[in-house]
């Protein structure tokens, strides 16, 4: 299954080309994209059926779905965009996260200080994870790694589910709509310097917007009914992996003097387009 969602996050911008000019799905590449999922749908129903028929345990997401009257299609993808997905783009981000704080050391050293003075640790050293939710320097890191490096930058294709009119143009009925996060966390006219790592931008003693516009600038998981579900997990996910990263260990530049490459691959996921290359030191715990 590992290698179908490979395979199916690659060739995913098919579906995006798909939803901007409908008669793309006539090419090749988008037939190839159709029979992966296909493949990934089949795969996914059978290791969620074969768990769906045994008896339920405490708190299982799976059996909660069902008991809601969810039909069964949607039950299965709800669990794959909240698993395979929400792993996926947790690990990107993370990566993401950890590859700013190369290029940013003063910022790394502000969050290990912050880890350092304010969390408890096990007895190994591990940040736990109900301490990740009082660090706010942290929280601002992550958030401001969702801004510059939003996981999905054109969020997930929507429908108009009836007629209207968005700043004077018309939208039909059945209208595929996208929307342009990496617009939205990349505009001036809401954020100081966008191009630049600046955690401090999300503390609450800054001025984190301009005016009431800012509320819906920063939207990483999207908004309303439609929002990401995974959304809650993926943000203790992310802080819980960056924080014993950074406590654990000291990254900085593989080669002396030359910071990572960060060049974006646009996917189904931003991912980064080479791997992460980076000197991790050990820290003394």
């Amino acid at each position: 299954m590992d290698i179908l969602i490979e395979d199916a996050m690659q060739y995913s911008d098919d579906f995006r080309l798909v939803n901007a000019f409908p008669p793309a799905r006539f090419l090749p590449s988008v037939k190839r994209t159709i029979v992966l999922t296909e493949k990934l749908k089949l795969s996914l129903e059978e290791c969620i059926g074969r768990h769906l028929t045994s008896p339920p345990s405490p708190n299982c997401y799976a059996h909660f779905l069902l008991s809601q009257s969810y039909p069964r299609e949607l039950a299965i993808f709800s669990i794959f965009e909240v698993f395979a997905l929400g792993l996926d783009s947790t690990g990107s981000t993370t990566l993401w996260a950890l590859g700013l704080l190369v290029h940013n050391q003063e910022a790394q050293q502000k969050l290990y200080q912050e880890i350092r003075e304010h969390t408890t640790r096990t007895e190994k050293g591990i940040v736990r994870a109900d301490e990740v939710g009082k660090l706010e320097y942290l929280q601002a890191v992550v958030k401001e790694t969702m801004r510059m490096k939003p996981i999905a930058p054109l969020a997930v294709p929507h429908i108009a589910m009836t007629d209207t009119v968005l700043k004077g143009m018309p939208v039909a009925e059945g209208t595929p709509v996208m929307v342009n996060l990496y617009a939205l966390h990349y505009d001036p006219k809401v954020w100081d310097e966008p191009e630049r790592f600046v955690p401090e931008r999300f503390l609450e003693s800054s001025n984190m917007f301009r005016g009431k516009r800012g509320q819906y600038s920063f939207l990483p998981f999207g908004a309303g009914m439609r929002v990401c579900p995974g959304m809650e997990v993926g943000k203790l996910q992310l802080a819980f992996a960056v924080s014993n990263l950074v406590n654990s260990f000291h990254w900085s530049n593989a080669v002396e003097g030359e910071k990572p490459d960060l060049t974006e691959d646009f996917t189904f996921v931003l991912a980064m387009k080479k791997p992460l290359e980076a000197r991790i030191v050990p820290r003394g715990i």
